[in-house]
């Protein structure tokens, strides 16, 4: 009788172990040289690594910290997407100088969807990636199908990427460092993923909007006309910051705690189109600023995961109705 071999792997199972092992793995010349001597970067990496489905070790070798933003290597995002259970296939060409990534998701229903993505010379050129220095000189053609396998993926499985993108795309972001260490003494902010209902979900915004470390918000004077307000369906008083940076990641905050909540799908998509609609008027002008690009990207975001919210209502209503 031959023996099985139980493998263990080494997943912290709470804060203190999660540290310990981040600051143990940071000493190691074995893990990547971003991730050597920054056990900071290790735990969060670990922590996104968990969020998709990735162990500690893979975490770490597939996903970068690029100008700020987590990112994929794009072939590990394709691994990830095919163990996605809705999987139905891939299939990547070159229409001339086009990049097409065709990509197809099974529906509840038995039927396919089929997302189909491309990218071109001329739209590289539009980026000013076509004459960048590196890869895109070396190998454009590559670089043009990653780019078109990132789009398919994002629009195809939001719910398995959790929000990251491709790392050879980060990598054409331009720099914009922020500063996002909470200040010494600062609580962590009540999470808005855990509310099930309206009433609940606004009171948790209301607790965030009022914790310690949340001094970037200003208090709003009649005259206070120079202030960036962010209105929040629902509750009467829009929030008032100084600067673009600050509005844009509570933005971001409120967003994905609307889109992760226990509300019903149905719900959760319009509470995000009801958020972005109330702020129209400062996302235009933050999109004159160097701000655009991230202002796109929240808007890309909000598509996309009305995409997911849209299957999930549809899944959620199959499932009623098999239970009538």
């Amino acid at each position: 009788m031959s023996k099985q071999i139980q493998r263990q792997m080494l997943e912290p199972t709470n804060l203190a172990e999660a540290k310990d092992f981040a600051l143990t793995l940071s000493k190691s010349g074995l893990v990547p040289k971003d991730f050597q001597g920054k056990p900071a970067n290790i735990l969060v990496a670990v922590q996104w690594g968990y969020e998709i489905g990735l162990a500690p070790m893979q975490a770490l070798q597939n996903i970068a910290v690029i100008n700020g933003r987590p990112s994929l290597w794009g072939d590990s995002l394709l691994a990830l997407v095919k163990g996605h259970k809705n999987f139905g296939g891939c299939k990547e060409t070159m229409e001339g100088d086009t990049a097409v990534c065709e990509m197809v998701r099974l529906l509840p229903n038995g039927k396919e969807e089929l997302t189909r993505a491309t990218f071109s010379k001329q739209d590289a050129e539009k980026a000013n990636l076509w004459s960048k220095q590196g890869p895109w000189r070396q190998y454009p053609k590559r670089m043009l199908q990653l780019r078109a396998r990132g789009f398919a993926i994002r629009d195809a499985f939001p719910d398995a990427i959790k929000g990251l993108i491709t790392a050879e795309e980060a990598q054409d972001f331009p720099t914009q460092p922020v500063d996002i260490t909470p200040k010494e003494g600062t609580e962590q902010a009540p999470s808005l993923s855990g509310a099930k209902t309206t009433q609940e979900l606004m009171e948790r915004i209301q607790q965030s909007s009022e914790e310690p470390g949340k001094d970037e918000q200003e208090e709003m004077p009649d005259d206070a006309d120079e202030l960036l307000y962010l209105h929040i369906p629902g509750k009467d008083k829009p929030e008032g910051y100084n600067f673009g940076d600050d509005w844009i990641a509570r933005y971001a905050e409120l967003q994905l705690g609307m889109a992760n909540c226990s509300l019903p799908a149905v719900d959760r998509r319009h509470k995000l189109k009801e958020l972005e609609e109330a702020n129209v008027n400062v996302m235009d002008v933050l999109a004159k600023t160097d701000a655009s690009t991230t202002i796109e990207e929240l808007k890309d975001k909000r598509l996309n995961m009305n995409k997911h919210l849209s299957m999930q209502a549809k899944e959620e209503e199959e499932k009623d109705g098999s239970t009538t």
